[in-house]
């Protein structure tokens, strides 16, 4: 597995710590996750992780943050290209992510299982009630169902390989919306 590159250069201890422990995750599941497992991914001395992060729950916190981070960016980043369906948005994140962000949906895949994980579930939850401005306008409900197909294909493609027509991707989920709108 390759090392991450960083626009600004050098990223600072957390970042790079955050980063290191999405590849752990990504590579051997939630129950790999160690400080020392982040330490020699990190390729840092032995202890460098607890001096961050002191306890697993705080690391895991952190990765959630990172991971639901990159992926508020790239949703804002999809948005600024101009209106498009939430269909289009949906499909063009899914490219996006997997192109992008591979190794964090496979983390995010651990961290859904690990009873550490809770900080993920509480961050999806705030997403999915419109906690998040990306996320506003539409009901729970049916947030839900998006953000499950959207996982879903996500998770697919990370695990399995699959490919996943964007088009057929946009035309699901304009449809879940369509469906669910007054009438």
């Amino acid at each position: 597995m390759t090392a991450p590159s960083y626009p600004h250069g050098v990223p600072d201890r957390a970042t790079q710590l955050t980063d290191a422990a999405v590849r752990v995750l990504a590579d051997g599941g939630s129950r790999a996750l160690t400080h020392r497992a982040v330490d020699a991914a990190a390729d840092l001395p032995a202890g460098s992780t607890s001096n961050v992060f002191r306890t697993r729950r705080a690391l895991v916190t952190a990765v959630v943050d990172a991971v639901l981070q990159r992926d508020l960016q790239r949703l804002r980043a999809l948005d600024a290209q101009g209106p498009r369906t939430p269909g289009a948005v949906a499909a063009a994140f899914v490219t996006a992510t997997l192109e992008e962000a591979r190794l964090d949906v496979l983390a995010r895949a651990a961290l859904a299982l690990d009873p550490d994980g809770e900080e993920l579930r509480r961050a999806r939850d705030r997403f999915l009630l419109g906690g998040d401005d990306a996320a506003g306008g539409v009901d729970p409900a049916v947030r839900r169902l998006v953000v499950v197909l959207v996982d879903g294909l996500l998770l697919d493609s990370a695990l399995h390989g699959a490919h996943h027509d964007p088009a057929v991707v946009a035309l699901a989920v304009d449809g879940v919306l369509a469906g669910a709108a007054p009438r």
